[in-house]
C-alpha cells in the first residue's frame, strides 16, 4: 500500500468486503505505479483524482463510479490539493459473475472482470453510499442490510455503465420468472423460521438454492421491499402481537426477535407503528385501532 493511502475495513461477509479509503497525496504529480489484484468498484466521496492507464486519463470524482480489474497497472495524480476519500467494494467472484451475466452471458464461465472503466453515479446512489458509510462507522451493521445495500449499489453502477453505452440487461423468460418467484416465496419461509437469528444474505441464499446477488434482486421485485426491510417488519409485527398478549420485558423481547438492543427495537417500533413499545398500553382505543390495522397489512 502506498504510504499516503490509508484503508480500513468497514464490513466483511461472504458477499462483499467494504473498505473506507483515504488518500492524502501531497503532490499533484503522478504517484508511483500501482496494481489491482482483484476486481473492485470504487465510489469517490470527496476530492478528485486522475487514473492514468497508459496514455488514457480517467477522472474520478463524486459523480462517477470507477472500476478496477486484477492485473491492471496505473498511476494516480491529484489535480486539486487535498487528496480524496472513497468507498471501495470487493465482491466475491461468484457475485460478480452473476452480476455481469445479465449483460454478457459468457461472464459466467470466466474470471470476473469489469467491462468498463467507469460509469455515471446518480444522486440516489451517491446518497445510498453515504448512508451506508455512516451506518457502518456508527455501530455494528445488520449483515443482511449491509450485503443488500452493497449489492444494490453494484447493480445500479453496472446498469448505469452499460446503459450510457447503449446496452441493456437481457430480459427474463416466463419460466425464469417463475423460478424467481419460487426463490422469493421460499425465502419468506426461511425468514419466518429464523425470525430471531442474525441472518446473513449468503446463508439465506444457500437455504433457497440461489445466489446472493439474484436473491436480493428477485426478492425485492416479488415482495416489494428488500429482504432486510421485510424481515424487520415481520419481527416488529410479531413484537406487537406479543406486547398485546402481555409481554413486559422489552429488552428480552428485542433480543429474542433478533434486534441488537432495546434502543434498536424501540426506534424501529416507533417508525413502524407511530409510538414506542413502552407506550402501547396507554394509547386510547382509536389510536390502538389504527396501529392494529397497520399490523394486519400484508407484508407482501
Amino acid at each position: 500500500m502506498v504510504d499516503h493511502i490509508h484503508s480500513r475495513v468497514l464490513f466483511a461477509s461472504d458477499v462483499v468486503t467494504i473498505f473506507d479509503v483515504c488518500c492524502r497525496a501531497k503532490e499533484s504529480a503522478c504517484g508511483p505505479k500501482e496494481e489491482s489484484f482483484e476486481p473492485s468498484m470504487v465510489i469517490p466521496r470527496r476530492g478528485v483524482f486522475v487514473k492514468h492507464v497508459g496514455s488514457d486519463q480517467l477522472v474520478g470524482d463524486a459523480n462517477c463510479t470507477m472500476f478496477f480489474n486484477p492485473g491492471e497497472t496505473y498511476r494516480v495524480s491529484h489535480p486539486i490539493a487535498g487528496g480524496d476519500d472513497c468507498l471501495s467494494f470487493h465482491f466475491s467472484p461468484s457475485v460478480l459473475r452473476e452480476a455481469f451475466a445479465e449483460y454478457d452471458p459468457s461472464a459466467v464461465c470466466e474470471a470476473p472482470r469489469f467491462l468498463h472503466t467507469h460509469g455515471p453515479l446518480d444522486s440516489s446512489a451517491y446518497l445510498h453510499t453515504q448512508r451506508l458509510r455512516i451506518a457502518l462507522n456508527a455501530e455494528p451493521a445488520d449483515p443482511m442490510w449491509a450485503d443488500e445495500s452493497a449489492l444494490a449499489l453494484l447493480a445500479t453502477a453496472l446498469r448505469a455503465s452499460f446503459v450510457i453505452r447503449g446496452q441493456r440487461p437481457r430480459s427474463t423468460r416466463p419460466a425464469t420468472d417463475r423460478a424467481h418467484r419460487a426463490w422469493a416465496e421460499n425465502a419468506r419461509v426461511v425468514l419466518a423460521r429464523h425470525l430471531g437469528d442474525r441472518l446473513r444474505l449468503a446463508d439465506l441464499a444457500k437455504e433457497v438454492h440461489c445466489s446472493p446477488f439474484h436473491l436480493a434482486r428477485v426478492f425485492r421485485r416479488h415482495a416489494g421491499v428488500p429482504i432486510h426491510r421485510y424481515l424487520s417488519r415481520l419481527r416488529l409485527r410479531h413484537a406487537l402481537e406479543r406486547l398485546l398478549a402481555g409481554e413486559r420485558n422489552l429488552t428480552l423481547l428485542a433480543l429474542d426477535l433478533g434486534f441488537s438492543s432495546h434502543a434498536h427495537f424501540s426506534d424501529g417500533f416507533r417508525r413502524e407503528f407511530g409510538c414506542p413499545p413502552s407506550d402501547l398500553r396507554r394509547l386510547p382505543p382509536r389510536k390502538m385501532s389504527k396501529i392494529l390495522k397497520a399490523s394486519q397489512t400484508a407484508t407482501s
